[in-house]
């Protein structure tokens, strides 16, 4: 890792994407740190199907950060790599997104720079816990419901967040 993204100055950006101005910026930023030292954000998706097809009952961990993201995701990173575990997922449920006042972009930089200021190189699997449509919310009001889920997605919580797990059909409601 160079002088330029030590642990120390990753820290601070994070802490002036939270606190500062700009922080959609400071999240570019750290996404753009990131993938140039080897970490990416990937969904899970893909991985799921494929152990699915060949081990049944295959899973991977996630793990609920609810405060202290950056702090938290760095003693994740760190335990993972010395423990050589496999995958793992962060996620966030849409409840606790507003009580904590986490945007998902503001969620998924601090998670990726915690990696990166350990060190951490490969995919970095994020989701959103309990993103579905909330079929009494639907029943009760369609329009605001599907709306809310929409303004997620125009959020850019799909590419990172929402597998096809966690979205389940409006027909099924």
């Amino acid at each position: 890792m160079s002088p330029a993204t030590s642990p120390e100055q990753i820290r601070a950006l994070v802490r002036d994407m939270v606190f500062g101005t700009d922080a959609k910026a400071k999240q570019a930023q750290i996404r753009e740190m990131a993938y140039a030292n080897g970490l990416f954000f990937a969904s899970i998706q893909n991985l799921y199907d494929a152990m699915g097809k060949k081990y049944g009952g295959f899973t991977v961990p996630a793990v609920n950060v609810r405060g202290f993201t950056f702090d938290f995701a760095r003693a994740v990173f760190r335990s993972a790599m010395k423990n050589k575990v496999g995958p793992f997922v962060f996620e966030i449920a849409r409840s606790e997104m507003g009580y904590t006042k986490q945007t998902p972009g503001e969620f998924a930089a601090a998670i990726i720079a915690g990696g990166l200021a350990e060190g951490y190189k490969g995919p970095v699997f994020i989701q959103c816990d309990h993103c579905q449509v909330n079929s009494k919310n639907y029943s009760e009001n369609p329009e605001k419901e599907t709306t809310a889920i929409k303004n997620l997605i125009k959020k850019r919580l799909m590419p990172v967040f929402i597998t096809s797990i966690s979205m389940l059909p409006l027909w099924l409601i």
